[in-house]
């Protein structure tokens, strides 16, 4: 069976869509976690790895896939960025484009709107950047004047499986997401990962442009889950606000990897947590919902099994 995994990786993102033998790879998070599952797996084939942008909490887990001997990957896809210094960042390009020559793996740099890769059953779509923010890269201004940054080209990716869908976001900021609205294309998801792990959506930002953001982003998709990829460990997320916009007036149901200490100032730490899947929390007991695993019409953990755990453990959290 099909299924997608969000993983728990700490502070940033990663996801696996796989089955018992292949994977397909978006975002690699930002240390071993997601080794630590595929070895946990035995997946040992990666079909592609997509990487939304040049952050580091989004791309250095890379780096251990890399230097595995034992597991295949068959492509690598990603934007340019000259405007993005870190090393990470130029070692991780010197690394892929070497592996490319000696015919050791696939490297594309073009990762826009339009692209769809079959997987599985499945399929894995492409919403953004255009080709035209792509283009321009960041350090540029569209056409109305707006800064791009990095935030902005971040790729916006559709995983869909016969059962379910889940829209990564990446770190979107507000140029990009206006850009991806008036594309006209349908965003609609069953569970949205949220950008920037709840935090601001671009520095410096106020609570009212939090809001209002995860709003324009939550009628684009209308999701009935909202997960937030982070760790308790750093940074106070998700931000009351977005949450708040995301649980205004309707069911949507919020799910965070890992335990905010906005919402729980102590660890929550516990015997036997909701899912037996790899987490980054799950030993030093820091987990909320974990590792989320989407298989045909079921949800790990279930959100009636996360709403109890919450409730239990922290009955003044944000989400309650």
């Amino acid at each position: 069976m099909t299924k997608i995994v969000i993983l728990d990786v700490g502070h940033g993102n990663c996801a696996v869509m796989c089955d018992d033998q292949r994977c397909f790879v978006i975002d690699a998070g930002p240390g071993t976690a997601l080794l630590e599952f595929l070895l946990e797996n035995q997946l040992k084939i990666v079909d592609e790895i997509l990487i939304s942008h040049a952050d580091t909490d989004h791309l250095k887990g890379l780096d251990g896939l890399l230097d595995q001997n034992d597991i295949d990957i068959g492509s690598v896809r990603l934007n340019s960025d000259a405007a993005k210094k870190s090393a990470q960042w130029d070692a991780m390009l010197h690394s892929l484009d070497d592996r490319r020559r000696k015919n050791k793996i696939q490297f594309e740099v073009q990762l826009v709107e339009g692209l769809e890769i079959p997987f599985l059953g499945g399929v894995v779509e492409v919403l953004a950047p255009s080709a035209y923010l792509a283009g321009k890269g960041p350090g540029s201004r569209d056409s109305d004047g707006q800064r791009i940054t990095t935030n902005t080209i971040s790729a916006v990716v559709r995983a869909s499986t016969v059962d379910h869908s889940v829209l990564f976001t990446g770190d979107i900021d507000d140029v990009g997401l206006d850009h991806l609205v008036a594309s006209g294309q349908d965003l609609r998801a069953d569970i949205l990962v949220f950008p920037h792990h709840g935090g601001h959506v671009s520095s410096p930002a106020s609570a009212t442009h939090n809001r209002q953001f995860a709003e324009a982003l939550l009628s684009a998709v209308d999701p009935g889950i909202v997960v937030f990829s982070f760790s308790r460990t750093r940074f106070k997320n998700p931000r009351p606000e977005i949450i708040e916009a995301v649980t205004a007036g309707n069911s949507r149901k919020v799910m965070c990897t890992q335990m905010s200490k906005r919402c729980l100032e102590q660890s929550p730490r516990y015997d036997r947590h909701l899912a037996s899947v790899f987490a980054d929390g799950r030993q030093p007991g820091n987990c909320c919902a974990g590792s989320i695993v989407v298989a045909g019409a079921d949800l790990q953990p279930s959100v009636v099994a996360h709403t109890k755990f919450v409730s239990t453990r922290a009955p003044n959290a944000l989400c309650i």
